[in-house]
């Protein structure tokens, strides 16, 4: 039996139910700085999986050739990770090791991670983006407030998960905090009003595989009301000349960088213009939701890519379903959590545990074949979060 070898276990019981269909055996590799952000599975026990604090570049590599693998498919990493897991593609590629691996190239690594660079690359291809000035120097200031104006977005270069980025309001605190981080590389954006959408798409060979849109919600200036932490719904304007238009930038893009396996684009739509606002080459925030609102399963469809060398030819969307993740602000545990693990609408219970200044303490997914049924299943879960995400999410019924 052939062997896939699975960095880190978020999606890890559909896994292992393709790995079963398709006669591989899956070993998974669970690193520390990962397991307290991922959900409990009821039946762990069941698969074959190594702990271990750290994963460096040469550990997968001599893990792969004394397990005599097959196949390499890393799972829910961030951009660092991730610039390791090219490495390792890289390693394989050029001493002719018979592993298949999904995984981006160095080079595509470089270009995403850097989330100037991103646009930059895009821009000079004629793909729409939001725009930006690079802060090279403090002296750069005074161009960028007068093009830009406040408030203002600055950003890290290299960042992830919303890390990095702060809302300026005056030129004093700019000067302030960019002083106070010169040795940062930055970039700024101005504050744009409009809807942030994320497009998620599984990519291999050049064939693109597009998942239902995720609506997240307006701009805001309240930056620590992080997208992630508010009610977002899909499919969004499933078949409209938005999502068409998304489509052929995402493809433009993909094409441009080079991307393989699943990416996320996240846009700003304003004045109705689709504007990408930067690119997670890697499973991501949405992806739980578009397999939720009839996607096809992303973990189900990375691992058969990555055994078989080939999207499914039968991958396809599934229509009416209509999906949310929704902030609680507990976090479910005892009778409650068994009771939620078995209501079948719910898919996902995750808990938030990195960001405490906030209120919410979970989220989750529920989906149903109709709004009528989504609307219940929100007011059942009312009396467990802010009545504020309550009016949030039914306000977000409108762009479905």
């Amino acid at each position: 039996m052939k062997k896939l070898l699975v960095i880190e276990t978020d999606g890890i019981s559909e896994i292992k139910k393709e790995c079963d269909l398709l006669g591989w055996h899956p070993v998974f590799i669970r690193t520390n700085q990962y397991a307290s952000w991922l959900p409990q599975e009821r039946t762990e026990d069941e698969f074959d999986i190594r702990s271990t604090a750290d994963l460096s570049y040469f550990d997968i590599i001599k893990l792969a050739l004394d397990e005599q693998v097959a196949g390499i498919l890393p799972i829910s990493l961030l951009e660092p990770e991730g610039v390791r897991d090219s490495l390792v593609r890289d390693y394989i590629v050029n001493h002719q090791i018979p592993i298949r691996m999904v995984a981006n190239s160095p080079a595509t690594m470089e270009s995403t991670f850097d989330k100037w660079l991103t646009k930059s690359i895009l821009g000079y291809f004629n793909i729409p983006v939001t725009p930006d000035r690079p802060i090279n120097r403090i002296e750069d200031l005074g161009d960028i407030v007068k093009e830009f104006g406040f408030p203002l977005i600055v950003k890290e270069r290299k960042s992830y998960t919303g890390m990095g980025v702060r809302i300026i309001n005056a030129e004093e605190e700019l000067v302030r905090y960019i002083t106070k981080n010169s040795k940062k590389e930055l970039f700024a954006e101005p504050f744009l009003s409009g809807s942030e959408i994320s497009m998620e798409v599984i990519v291999w060979n050049d064939k693109i595989f597009f998942q239902p849109l995720v609506y997240k919600g307006e701009t805001r200036l309240n930056i620590i009301e992080h997208p992630a932490y508010r009610p977002r719904i899909s499919p969004y304007q499933s078949g409209s000349a938005l999502e068409r238009k998304m489509i052929t930038i995402v493809s433009k893009a993909v094409e441009h960088l080079q991307l393989n396996g699943a990416a996320e684009f996240e846009f700003l739509i304003v004045d109705g213009e689709p504007l990408i606002m930067e690119i997670n080459p890697r499973i991501s925030g949405v992806t739980r939701l578009c397999n939720a609102a009839g996607g096809a399963n992303v973990y189900r469809e990375l691992t058969y890519l990555c055994t078989q060398d080939t999207l499914r030819k039968d991958l396809a969307i599934h229509p009416n379903n209509y999906a949310i993740q929704f902030p609680l602000n507990i976090n479910p545990e005892g009778d409650l959590l068994k009771e939620m693990q078995q209501d079948p609408h719910i898919s996902y219970i995750k808990p938030v545990t990195w960001m405490p200044i906030l209120p919410i303490r979970s989220n989750v997914i529920m989906s149903y074949d109709t709004p009528d049924g989504l609307l219940k299943g929100i007011r059942a879960l009312e009396h467990l979060t802010d009545p504020r995400y309550i009016n949030e999410a039914l306000q977000s019924f409108d762009f479905f």
